[in-house]
Parts: C-alpha cells; structure tokens; sequence
C-alpha cells in the first residue's frame, strides 16, 4: 500500500536596506524549495521587531507594501517588488520571508488496517506459542435460540481443539441497541458457545429469539 502525506512546513528569510519610492523596487529572494514558493510575506524590522507589510496597497496611507513579482523555480529564486517608504521616508530594515508548505513524498509499507472475514486469512497481531502463524475468520451464526441451540459449520479444515487460540463472540437485538457477549452468564440463565471440529453451537434455557445476529470470531492455528 502506499500512501501520501505532507512533510511539515517550512520557510527562508533574507533581509535589505530598503529606501525605494513609489517607483518600487525589487528583490531577489533565493530559496532551496524547488518550485514557486507557496506564500511570500514581506516585514519592517525596527529594533528586532517584525511589522507585516500589507500586500494591497491602502488607499491615503504611506506605507510600504509588496507582491511578488516573479518566480524561476528552476534556479530556485523568487523576485518581490517593494513599493513606498514609511511615514517619514526614513530608510528601514525590509525582511522577506517565503514559505513551503508542504512537499509531498511517498511512504510505502503501510500496513492497511486489520478487517476481519468470513474467509480465512493470517491473524497478524500474534504468533503461536511455538512461533507458528495463526489463522481467524469470523463465523456468521444468525439469530439466537429460543431455549435450545442452533449450529453453524465454521468451514476450518482439520480443526481441532488444540488448535484454539481463542474464540469469541457477540449477539445483537433486532432493534441494533443492545447486544451481548458470547459466551454469557446471567442471573438464571448462561448462554454457552463451544466449538467442534465442524461447528459452532451457541445454546441457551431462555428465549433469546429476538436478538437476530450473531457471530463468532476464532483464532486458531494449523
């Protein structure tokens, strides 16, 4: 299986002395990233704070601001044009900050998510005690008894008690809202589920007819 995922972000800065007009100016910006930047943000540096330049100009404030102009991603270089100067045309830091975010790379031998079947396949959590593989399947056993059994062939070739690692299994109503353990013990009642070499018996002294589904799930070895 192989799956896609985003590396985490990442982002280069480079800094300049800016003192452009309203003509603008440009300013290479030179990155590792192998493609067009994602987002390029421009700052005023005062005192070793950042100020974010707005990247549309606003209407009667004298305030820098910048887009960028042009991209080469071949050669990994980034053009930003910076147009005005600050309140004051005073000279002030400029820092250009591009952003990647996110490269995509392949993981392979990803492991899909257990699911289990009615067909035999490799349980894939554990081994045998003796390091052998272990096998499961799910047996579909249909609706419980009314004060007796009902059977279901498991379809396990050679199967034999030795051969249990566990079993397990559950019953639900027909309304979907309440569902029980195989095997279960109540007051007065113990509803038993065992295993043969072909079948799968669930057996119970009560009317527990009106819970319609039920199955079993085994772990076995060969």
């Amino acid at each position: 299986m192989t799956k896609l995922m985003n590396t985490q972000n990442m982002w280069q800065s480079i800094e300049y002395t800016h003192t452009s007009s309203d003509g603008g100016t440009d300013y290479t910006l030179n990155h590792n990233f192998g493609k067009t930047p994602d987002l390029i943000e421009c700052y005023t540096k005062v005192s070793g704070s950042l100020t974010q330049l707005p990247d549309i100009y606003l209407t009667g404030a004298n305030v820098p601001y910048g887009w960028l102009k042009q991209s080469d991603p071949s050669i990994n270089q980034s053009i930003v044009r910076v147009y005005r100067n600050p309140i004051g045309g005073s000279t002030f830091t400029l820092v250009i900050r591009c952003f990647n975010l996110g490269t995509t790379q392949t993981i392979t031998n990803i492991t899909p998510a257990f699911q289990w079947s009615t067909s035999e396949q490799v349980w894939p959590f554990e081994k045998a005690a003796d390091g052998s593989t272990l096998y499961c399947k799910e047996v579909a056993c249909g609706g419980m008894p009314n004060n007796g059994s009902v059977q279901t062939a498991h379809n396990i070739a050679n199967f034999t008690a030795s051969k249990v690692y566990s079993y397990f299994g559950y019953a639900r109503d027909v309304t979907g809202q309440n569902v029980i353990t195989l095997p279960s013990s109540f007051p007065g009642n113990t509803i038993a589920c065992w295993l043969t070499a072909t079948n799968v018996y669930i057996y119970n002294t009560q009317d527990w007819s009106s819970y319609s589904t039920s199955s079993v799930k085994i772990i076995y070895s060969k």
